[in-house]
């Protein structure tokens, strides 16, 4: 009974600042761990650098299909383009025109 008058006064004081370090352990692993820590916020930046290689690449291909389609408008109609892009879709060839068909490499196999 007597050891228990001598703990419990500082066990009263140990309360507050036991309170305080636990809670300073979970928010510190939530800002690393959690759903907007700073791994989440690492992971995204990668996603964002690799999206935003990915819009490069697609408007790089889209400023290049608008230039073709402006060659192919009426007020600037190129023969020769009109030409390739007619032969490609109908199949059409001249008849001193030789055709090769060229097939993509095979990659080597795996042993």
């Amino acid at each position: 009974m007597k050891l228990w008058l001598e703990v419990r006064p500082r066990l009263k004081g140990a309360i507050f600042p036991a309170l305080m370090v636990l809670s300073l352990f979970y928010f510190s692993y939530h800002a690393m761990e959690g759903n907007h820590g700073l791994k989440a916020w690492l992971h995204l930046r990668g996603e964002q650098a690799i999206l935003s290689q990915k819009a490069a690449a697609i408007r790089a291909e889209r400023e290049a299909l608008e230039r073709k389609v402006a060659l192919l408008k009426p007020d600037n109609l190129d023969p020769d383009l009109l030409s390739e892009e007619v032969r490609g879709i109908l199949g059409y060839t001249h008849e001193n025109e030789v055709v090769i068909y060229q097939t993509p490499p095979k990659s080597p196999s795996k042993p």
